[in-house]
């Protein structure tokens, strides 16, 4: 089975060189062919009518793809839509959001009826549990941040960073860069903190155990030693499976910074396995190169994070009635879904936020026939209860 793919991304690069290639109807869309995946992508500006004026909101990807079902088809099709977006980030270099679905159908060979999926943006902010801030652990962590050196100010600053940038990421390959990399930054102070010798630090022969300090062949010296065996102790004095853990992390740095392959979907899923211990990694590690109460660092680097980074969206399930597909290259033709949404807000007695949904949807381009709704929402939007 062949399978169509609509995806937006939002981004300021665009296809026209000006907006009056819009108001012409002169569209430019162009076509991208990947031989080896028997894939098919169009691509082009995504724009809004707003009072009669044509605007620029991002760039939309239409992908035929071959797969056996629409939940194959559609994470790849967005890996591929992924590979060209880095690419036109890097030729433009314009920041571009990650490709979200809209939609999904089947391409049928003839007139038949076809399944479909429809994704609907429901809120204009994520909605999420509130994770109230606590004066006494806030206060106690700006205490010790105040008194740091300025050079130790700089090291906290860093980590905290990496980790502030691995909860906003969407992408499983960014947030576990971003975890790992604020480990490499804090792992000089952690060497200090840890009161860690030089020659724990120097790497070690699997067999014997004796230091390498030098090139064996030529004495040619081998530099600084390794800080990350730092790393390596928050690991074992904090983290669950110590060292083990640590190896097996730093393995999946390794394929992913030196692999040089395509990753693969088992290799994704170990990294998502990942992520929760080297947040929790290096949130210990700010919490040791703050001086923080190893009570209170635990508590902290153990919670669940709260990210509400998605709206909340419904998954329209379905099928096209007598459906015959239009050529991938004519995106205006394919059929879609306009909404006029409305959004009531209370709240309960009990202090809870209730929103209330009200929408209706056109069908262009085709009959729909719907059978069945799932409401998504942020998985790490909701509290650990």
């Amino acid at each position: 089975m062949r399978y169509f793919v609509r995806l937006y991304v939002k981004t300021l690069a665009s296809i026209a060189a000006s907006r009056d290639q819009y108001a012409a109807g002169a569209r430019p869309i162009w076509a991208f062919n990947w031989t080896a995946d028997d894939a098919r992508l169009v691509l082009y500006d995504q724009i809004r009518d707003e009072e009669g004026v044509l605007v620029h909101e991002g760039l939309g990807l239409d992908l035929d793809v071959p797969a056996s079902s629409l939940d194959e088809a559609i994470p790849k099709a967005q890996n591929l839509a992924e590979g060209l977006v880095n690419l036109i980030s890097y030729v433009t270099m314009a920041s571009c959001n990650p490709a979200l679905v809209v939609s999904s159908h089947e391409i049928p060979e003839a007139p038949a009826d076809a399944d479909v999926v429809w994704i609907h943006q429901k809120t204009r902010v994520p909605l999420g549990d509130l994770k109230p801030i606590s004066p006494d652990r806030l206060n106690a962590a700006y205490g010790l941040y105040d008194i740091a050196t300025e050079e130790n100010k700089w090291r906290i600053s860093q980590a905290l960073q990496w980790l502030r940038r691995g909860l906003i990421e969407l992408d499983t390959v960014g947030q576990f860069i971003a975890y790992w990399v604020g480990l490499e930054s804090a792992a000089s102070a952690l060497a200090d903190i840890l009161s860690l010798k030089q020659e724990e630090l120097w790497p070690t022969c699997s067999k014997c155990k004796h230091e390498i300090r030098a090139c064996p062949e030529c004495e040619e010296s081998l530099g600084r030693p390794n800080q990350m065996a730092s790393v390596a102790l928050v690991f074992e004095q904090f983290v669950e499976g110590g060292k083990r853990t640590y190896s097996r992390l730093r393995t999946l740095r390794a394929k992913l910074f030196h692999g040089g392959k395509k990753l693969r979907r088992e290799f994704l899923e170990e990294l998502q396995e990942a992520l929760p211990i080297a947040q929790e990694a290096l949130s210990v590690a700010i919490g040791l190169m703050l001086g923080m109460d190893q009570t209170e660092l635990r508590e902290i680097a153990r919670s669940k994070p709260r990210r509400a980074m998605r709206p909340l969206r419904v998954k329209v399930l379905g099928h096209l009635v007598g459906f015959d597909s239009p050529p991938l290259e004519q995106p205006d033709q394919q059929p879609h879904v306009e909404q006029d949404p409305e959004e009531e807000y209370t709240i309960t007695s009990d202090g809870e936020l209730n929103v209330a949904f009200k929408q209706t949807l056109t069908m262009r381009n085709g009959s729909f026939r719907a059978t069945g709704y799932e409401m998504w929402g942020d998985e790490h939007a909701m509290s650990e209860s």
